[in-house]
């Protein structure tokens, strides 16, 4: 999920302010989160998933219109063992703090 800004004049490109990649929602563990280029995953609560994007599929059933959807892509199932949370990466999301 990326966070555009205001381009400083007309026609520039807007700048990125924030980005971060977004894993599969687990049920006990959270939305696994983190910061491209850093190891640290983060957990966050899972009652988010209902307000943010955590799939392709979700991004087109709940934020794209009728008229605007593409046809189904292929997505590696994880839990099958066809992808990893983030692709590259072995991080597992640590528990919360007590």
């Amino acid at each position: 999920m990326r966070v555009w800004g205001e381009p400083e004049k007309e026609g520039a490109e807007a700048p990125k302010v924030a980005e971060i990649h977004l894993g599969k929602p687990d049920a006990e563990r959270g939305i696994p989160a983190r910061v491209p280029e850093r190891e640290i995953v983060y957990a966050l609560d899972g009652a988010l998933a209902e307000h943010v994007p955590v799939s392709l599929e979700a991004f087109r059933e709940r934020f794209v219109g009728e008229e605007e959807k593409p046809e189904p892509a292929q997505t590696p199932d994880v839990e099958a063992g066809e992808g990893e949370l983030f692709e590259g990466s072995e991080a597992e999301v640590p528990a919360e703090p007590e």
